[in-house]
Parts: C-alpha cells; sequence; structure tokens
C-alpha cells in the first residue's frame, strides 16, 4: 500500500494555485512462475487499485469549483518482465470506475502506460 500527499506552496506564472492532492493506492501481485513451464518464470502480474482526491483550488478564500477538484478510483492492471534480474519492463492500464469532478473539466477515458527500470545491485 502507498499514501501519498501533495502540498503545493506557491501560484504558477498564471497565478494558478494547485490544490491539495491525496493519493491511496493498494498493489495485490502475483509472481507467475509455473513448475511445468520457464515461459512465465520472469513474469508478475499486478493489480492496483487506486483512489485520489485533488482538493478545489482557492483563492483569498473563494473556491473555484469550475476549474479543480475531484475524486477518482482507478484500478490498473499491470504485467511485469523482469529480464536477468536486471531489467524491469511494465505495462500498465488505468480504467477509471468512478469520477467525479468538480464543475466543468476533462475526465480520462483511460491511460496506457509503458516503463522500462534497471536495477543496480545491492548495497547502493
Amino acid at each position: 500500500m502507498i499514501n501519498r500527499y501533495e502540498k503545493n506552496f506557491t501560484e504558477n506564472k498564471r497565478g494558478y494555485f494547485f490544490g491539495d492532492s491525496f493519493s491511496n493506492a493498494l498493489f495485490l501481485s502475483k509472481h507467475l512462475a509455473n513448475p511445468y513451464t520457464h515461459l512465465t518464470k520472469d513474469i508478475t502480474a499486478i493489480l492496483q487499485i487506486r483512489h485520489e482526491h485533488n482538493k478545489p483550488y482557492q483563492k483569498d478564500g473563494e473556491l473555484r469549483d469550475n476549474v479543480s477538484g475531484s475524486h477518482l478510483l482507478i484500478i490498473s492492471p499491470q504485467i511485469n518482465y523482469n529480464l536477468r534480474m536486471t531489467w524491469n519492463f511494465s505495462l500498465t492500464y488505468d480504467v477509471p470506475v468512478y469520477q467525479f469532478y468538480n464543475g466543468t473539466q476533462l475526465a480520462k477515458a483511460y491511460a496506457i502506460t509503458f516503463s522500462l527500470t534497471k536495477d543496480f545491485g545491492y548495497g547502493l
């Protein structure tokens, strides 16, 4: 489980101040190693269930509903392939299950992410 809180302290160049953001994610994983085949020995299936809450933007105590703030519930299946205990190739598909946006905003339909990471060894 991962919990994350983001706090912004300054406005950007256009005078916009992002509200606080809270994110909670639960991960369930299953290594697909099978004693009958070597094809799946380096593959892990992961399911992420994530809730995101973004507080609405406020300026001088005035709430700006039409430009910010949301509650999202997202399910993200992921497949990870580990090459030689060094390289990890991951493919993730984000599916919004529930979306509530304050006012009028663009919603998410889905997202696909590919990531590549390298482990540099133990004890660093």
